[in-house]
């Protein structure tokens, strides 16, 4: 565990944890300063139209199986405008630094305005999971964000802007799909 003069809590540990917000909720799961932990099974129903469902900021070293937030899967009364964000974060009056070096394992982020959203976040992987059915981006990648790799994951969102949106540095994508289309930019250079 954290003290009054460590940057991180660390193993702390979630299986099988259902949330449920609703209309005034502004954030469902709110992470920083975590470092190797474990989640499982962990889901987030109803949140306002600002809402996120996980906010993650200076999240390092950890795994997540099965995290969702998902207008597909559950029926939502309000839904929330992001399912996942990562972003740089402090502990204990300590700037920790952007989320880096987390294993994200089959999530369901999809019915949202935005599916994921990598504001600040390095060497993420992202293993299978989707990110589909969101009405702005299935993925929605910041410039501050670098070397972040997604493994056969689905970003197949017809009506959205793009599938995917990507202003970030060296991020891969291996196996991945999408239907809409996909903005990289470049230098300023918005290619499509």
């Amino acid at each position: 565990g954290a003290t009054d003069n460590t940057p991180f809590v660390q193993n702390y540990n979630l299986v099988n944890l259902l949330i449920e917000g609703n209309e005034n909720t502004t954030v469902g799961i709110f992470a920083q300063g975590l470092a190797r932990c474990n989640w499982s099974e962990v889901t987030f129903r109803n949140g306002s139209t600002s809402c996120i469902g996980f906010k993650f900021k200076g999240v390092m070293l950890s795994n997540f199986r099965h995290l969702q937030c998902s207008t597909d899967i559950d029926n939502m009364a309000s839904v929330p405008e992001i399912g996942i964000e990562l972003d740089f974060g402090h502990r204990n009056l300590i700037g920790v630094g952007n989320c880096s070096n987390n294993s994200f394992y089959d999530i369901q982020m999809e019915g949202m305005p935005i599916g994921i959203h990598l504001k600040a976040a390095d060497q993420q992987v992202f293993y299978t999971g989707t990110s589909e059915s969101c009405l702005n981006y299935g993925l929605l990648i910041k410039a501050n964000s670098r070397y972040n790799t997604f493994i056969g994951t689905g970003f197949e969102s017809k009506d959205a802007t793009a599938d995917i949106s990507d202003s970030g540095v060296h991020n891969s994508f291996i196996g991945c799909y999408a239907s809409k289309g996909t903005l990289i930019d470049v230098v300023g250079w918005n290619i499509k």
